[in-house]
């Protein structure tokens, strides 16, 4: 499991380091780049004039963006080397209602793979008959269809398949609080290891499998 130490408002693991958009003008209210300016509530993350310098962005990358992109290419290689082919799951949470980036209540888990060219048709629909068969509301390539890393690294013709899951942290917490909350917590920890044990006996009709799970942490 690789995960990220630093939070998604120093940088966006899950952005392009050219700071690119990912979504089309007009489809969000709110465009977040590489090194958020905003938090998802609208609120700015630095006070006026104490934003980050270009120098600050470019150290920012070069000491957390481009060691852990390096660390999870060399991951995926050497498991593709090793097995055949590698599974990226790529996870993260975020709250059930951020009125700028969706309306209404998200669905408890959003499973994507960049609307069918990240995974095979086979890995998706088994995953997503997988999370299906507990108590959570589940879409998939819906709102959440997988960011800068799903796109990126999911490459099926190249034997590695990228999936993206997005939590509505109301399933696992209290999200006024915001707090743990053990009885959800332990009952979502249950699925989900349902989700990876598939992913790991999942094969694409040759060789041996292997995953990679992978977490950037709570938007």
């Amino acid at each position: 499991m690789l995960i990220a130490k630093a939070a998604r408002l120093v940088i966006d693991q899950n952005r392009p380091s050219d700071d690119q958009p990912l979504y089309d003008v007009g489809q969000t209210k709110l465009m977040t780049g590489v090194l958020p300016m905003q938090c998802f509530s609208g609120a700015a993350v630095y006070l006026p004039g104490q934003e980050p310098t270009a120098q600050e962005a470019a150290a920012r990358l070069n000491r957390y963006w481009q060691p852990y992109h390096q660390q999870l290419r060399d991951c995926l290689q050497n498991l593709r080397q090793q097995h055949g082919h590698a599974v990226l799951l790529d996870a993260h949470s975020i709250r059930a209602e951020v009125p700028l980036l969706f309306e209404g209540v998200l669905p408890d888990l959003n499973l994507g793979c960049n609307g069918g060219l990240s995974a095979t048709p086979d890995l998706l629909s088994q995953a997503a008959e997988c999370l299906r068969s507990g108590k959570y509301s589940v879409a998939v390539n819906g709102r959440f269809k997988g960011g800068y890393i799903t796109r990126h690294y999911g490459q099926p013709d190249q034997n590695i398949q990228a999936l993206q899951l997005e939590i509505a942290q109301r399933i696992y917490m209290n999200e006024q609080s915001p707090s743990w909350d053990a009885t959800k917590g332990a009952a979502l920890q249950r699925h989900l290891q349902q989700l990876v044990q598939l992913l790991s006996n999942w094969k694409p009709g040759h060789g041996q499998d292997h995953l990679i799970g992978h977490e950037i942490g709570h938007d």
